[in-house]
C-alpha cells in the first residue's frame, strides 16, 4: 500500500516527489508513521473531546488563553546544546520551556488544559508547513506532529487517571503528598512520551524500511530523556499558583520566558562558536595532512575522508574534480546530478540555495540547504554540502568552505607542480641517457691516414643532438666522410640520428664507391621508417688516400670549404647535389669528384657554425667563418678547427648555444 501511495504521489505531484533513493526511504517512513498514528491520535482526540469540561472552559478562559500564549512564545524561542558523543560526529540537542505553561495548566485546571499542548502543536505544526516547500519535509511534519500528539495524549491519560486514584488534586496544595502525588503526573507523562518516542523510532527499523541502528536509537532516547527534564519544574509552578494566584503565576511565566530568550539567544552563540571551533581544528589538523602526505592527487580522497565529514554538520558532503570524486560521504546518499556541477562551473562565486527553492539545473525543489562553492582550477570541480538543517545564518560557513577549497586548490596545484617535477627529472635522466647513447655512436677515434690530418668535434646544443658525423672505414683503404644534421631537436632528431647514421653506414657498405646510391638507397628506407616526417642535409664523400681522389653527395647540406694550398681564398664551396633525404622518395642524387693536392683542406660544418647567435641575435655566417679561415691559412686540421671553434665561441659570448655545432676539418699533409 506504501508503494502504491508513493507512486500515486509521483503522479500527483511530479515536481515535489523526490528522486533520491534515501529521501524516498524516509517519506515511506514518514508515510507510515502518519498511517499509524492517525488512529490512534484520533481516539486520543474523541477521548479529549468527552472528557472536556466546557463549564471550566468558560469559567477559566482568561488563564487558560494566557498560558497558551506564553506556550505559543515559548515553543518559537528553543535553545540547544551540542554533545560529542565521538570525535568526529557531534550532535545537537533543542528543547524548548513551553512544557512548563501546559504541564503546570494540566496540573492547575485537569484535562481539559490539555488543549493547551493540541493548540500550541498545531499551530506549529503550521508554521513549519508553511515555511517547509518540500514534499517530503511537509508529510514529515505532519508525522512529527501526530508523534507528539499521541505520546501526549497517553501519557496525560494514564497520568491523569493515575493521580485520580492517588487523590490529587486541581491545582496541587502545597504539601510534600500533594508535591509527590505531582510529580507522578509528569514522570507518567515523560515516561509514556518516552517509550512511545522509542517504539516509532524502532517500528521502521523492525517493518524492514531501515537498516536497525541500536547506537543511534540510544543517542536518541537519550536526547529525549534530557529534553525532559525541565518538565518537572511544573509541580513547581502549579504549587506556586495555588498558593499565590494567578498574578504571581504569571509574572513567574514572564520569568520562565525571558530565561528562555537569554538561553537561546546563549545556546546560539555558544552553537556557532562551537561550530567555528570545530571548522578551525578540522582545518588546521587538513592543513597539516595534506602538508605530511605525499604531494599527489591520489592521497587526497583518504584525507579529505578523515578530516572533512567533521568539519561541517552536514547532510551529505561531495567533492568532485574534473569526473573523479574525492569525497562522497554518506555512501548511500545519492550524489549531486552532472547538470549541477555542468551549471556551478559557469559560477565564480559560492552559491546558497534555501530550503524549497528550485535549483537552476532541476525543476524539484530542495529538500535541504545547499552550498556549491567552485574550485578555481583548469580541471572542472567544486564543493557540494548539504546542509542537517537550515540556518538563518548559512553565510557563516562561507569561510570556512573557501578556507577548504582553498587547501584542496593548493594540494591539486602542489600535486601537479611536483609531477611535472618528476616529469622533467626523467625526460633530464631519458635525454642524458639517450646523449650517452648518442655519444657512443660517434667516433671513439679517428682513423689514422698516412699523409692526412683529421679533426672532428661536435658540441650539442641540448643533452641529445640532431647533428652527426662519421668517419667510415671503406673497402681498399677508402674513408667515408659523413657530416648530417636532422631538422629537429631533442630525442626525436636523436633517434632520426641513429636510425640514418645504420642506415648510411649499412649503404656505404653495399656501395663503397657511389655516394649518390648510398643517398638514394638510405633516402627510400628512411622515408618508409618515419613517413616523410623528417627530413636530413647531409655531405657524405669517398676519399682515396692515395690520389686524393674525393667523390661526394651533397644533400642540401652547408657547401662545404675546400681551400686550396696554392690558392686558399676565395674557397671553394662544394655545392649542393639534391634536396635533403626523406622529403621525395623518388628523389635522386648525382655525385662530383675532385682532387685533394698536399696541402689542400676541407671544412665540413653544419649550420649551428654559420647560424650561432650572440645577445643582439646577430649571427655569426658565412662571412664571419670565411674571415676566419682566412687567418689560418696554413694551419694544422686540429688548430684550424679550434681556430673555427674559438671565433664563434667569442662572437656568441655569454648567448646560450641555440643549435649544436659540428665540425669536420680534413687537411692532405703529414699529420
Amino acid at each position: 500500500m506504501l508503494v502504491q501511495l508513493q507512486h500515486y504521489i509521483a503522479r500527483r505531484w511530479p515536481d515535489h516527489a523526490p528522486q533520491d533513493e534515501t529521501q524516498q526511504q524516509w517519506l515511506l517512513t514518514d508515510l507510515l508513521g502518519i498511517l499509524i498514528l492517525l488512529p490512534f491520535c484520533l481516539v486520543g482526540g474523541v477521548w479529549l473531546l468527552l472528557v472536556t469540561d466546557l463549564a471550566l472552559l468558560a469559567t477559566a478562559w482568561l488563564p487558560l488563553v494566557t498560558i497558551l500564549i506564553f506556550s505559543l512564545l515559548l515553543t518559537h524561542r528553543p535553545f540547544h546544546w551540542i554533545i560529542d558523543w565521538e570525535a568526529t560526529s557531534p550532535n545537537s540537542a533543542s528543547a524548548t520551556l513551553s512544557s512548563l505553561a501546559h504541564l503546570s495548566a494540566v496540573l492547575i485546571f485537569g484535562v481539559s488544559a490539555i488543549w493547551i499542548y493540541v493548540i500550541t502543536l498545531v499551530v506549529l505544526a503550521l508554521t513549519h508547513w508553511w515555511n517547509m516547500r518540500t514534499l517530503i519535509h511537509r508529510v514529515s511534519v505532519i508525522n512529527n506532529m501526530l508523534r507528539n500528539l499521541g505520546g501526549y495524549l497517553l501519557g496525560c491519560m494514564l497520568g491523569l487517571q493515575l493521580y485520580a486514584m492517588l487523590g490529587g488534586s486541581h491545582p496541587p496544595l502545597a504539601e510534600t503528598l500533594e508535591a509527590l502525588k505531582a510529580f507522578v503526573l509528569i514522570g507518567s507523562v515523560v515516561l509514556m512520551r518516552w517509550c512511545w518516542l522509542a517504539l516509532m523510532v524502532a517500528l521502521p527499523h523492525w517493518l524492514g524500511l531501515r537498516t536497525f541502528n541500536p547506537k543511534a536509537l540510544r543517542r536518541y532516547m537519550l536526547f529525549a530523556s534530557s529534553i525532559a527534564l525541565p518538565d518537572s519544574f511544573a509541580v513547581l509552578m502549579a504549587i506556586i499558583y495555588s498558593q499565590s494566584g494567578f498574578a504571581i503565576y504569571v509574572v513567574l511565566l514572564c520569568g520562565v520566558l525571558l530565561v528562555s530568550q537569554i538561553t537561546y539567544r546563549l545556546s546560539q552563540a555558544v552553537e556557532e562558536r562551537t561550530q567555528r571551533s570545530r571548522e578551525l581544528t578540522q582545518l588546521e589538523q587538513l592543513s597539516l595532512a595534506l602538508l605530511e602526505a605525499p604531494p599527489e592527487v591520489a592521497s587526497l580522497p583518504s584525507i579529505l575522508k578523515t578530516h572533512v565529514p567533521a568539519m561541517f554538520r552536514h547532510e551529505v558532503i561531495e567533492i568532485r574534480l574534473g569526473s573523479e570524486m574525492l569525497l562522497h560521504t554518506p555512501v548511500e546518499a545519492a550524489p549531486l546530478p552532472a547538470e549541477a556541477w555542468a551549471w556551478l562551473q559557469t559560477q565564480r562565486q559560492p552559491q546558497i540555495f534555501r530550503i524549497g527553492q528550485v535549483p537552476p539545473w532541476s525543476k524539484t525543489p530542495l529538500a535541504s540547504p545547499l552550498i556549491l562553492v567552485p574550485l578555481d582550477l583548469p580541471e572542472t570541480g567544486g564543493i557540494a554540502l548539504s546542509l542537517l538543517q537550515a540556518s538563518s545564518n548559512d553565510q557563516s560557513i562561507l569561510p570556512a568552505i573557501h578556507s577548504l577549497a582553498t587547501q584542496i586548490m593548493a594540494a591539486v596545484r602542489q600535486a601537479e607542480l611536483y609531477s611535472q617535477a618528476v616529469a622533467r627529472q626523467r625526460m633530464a635522466q631519458e635525454l642524458e641517457l639517450a646523449g650517452q647513447i648518442q655519444q657512443s655512436f660517434l667516433p671513439r677515434h679517428l682513423p689514422t691516414l698516412p699523409g692526412w690530418q683529421l679533426s672532428a668535434t661536435l658540441r650539442p646544443a641540448r643533452e641529445t643532438s640532431g647533428d652527426f658525423y662519421d668517419l667510415l672505414t671503406l673497402p681498399n683503404g677508402r674513408l667515408g666522410l659523413l657530416i648530417a644534421d636532422v631538422a629537429d631537436k631533442g630525442t626525436g632528431a636523436a633517434l632520426i640520428m641513429a636510425l640514418s647514421r645504420t642506415l648510411l653506414r649499412t649503404y656505404a657498405q653495399e656501395y663503397p664507391e657511389r655516394p649518390d646510391l648510398v643517398l638514394n638507397a638510405t633516402n627510400q628506407r628512411l622515408i618508409a621508417e618515419t613517413d616523410g616526417t623528417m627530413f636530413i642535409t647531409l655531405f657524405y664523400a669517398v676519399l682515396e688516400p692515395e690520389s686524393g681522389q674525393l667523390c661526394y653527395s651533397n644533400a642540401g647540406h652547408n657547401p662545404p670549404l675546400l681551400l686550396r694550398q696554392n690558392q686558399p681564398l676565395p674557397p671553394e664551396r662544394l655545392m649542393r647535389t639534391g634536396i635533403p633525404l626523406g622529403v621525395e622518395l623518388e628523389q635522386h642524387w648525382s655525385a662530383k669528384t675532385i682532387t685533394l693536392e698536399h696541402g689542400d683542406r676541407l671544412i665540413l660544418y653544419t649550420d649551428g657554425i654559420t647560424e650561432a647567435q650572440d645577445n643582439r641575435t646577430a649571427m655569426f655566417g658565412f662571412e664571419g667563418l670565411i674571415e676566419t679561415v682566412s687567418t689560418c691559412t696554413s694551419c694544422s686540421a686540429a688548430t684550424l678547427a679550434q681556430t673555427i671553434l674559438a671565433a664563434v665561441a667569442a662572437f656568441v659570448g655569454d648567448a646560450p648555444q641555440s643549435d649544436d655545432l659540428t665540425l669536420v676539418v680534413v687537411t692532405r699533409g703529414p699529420g
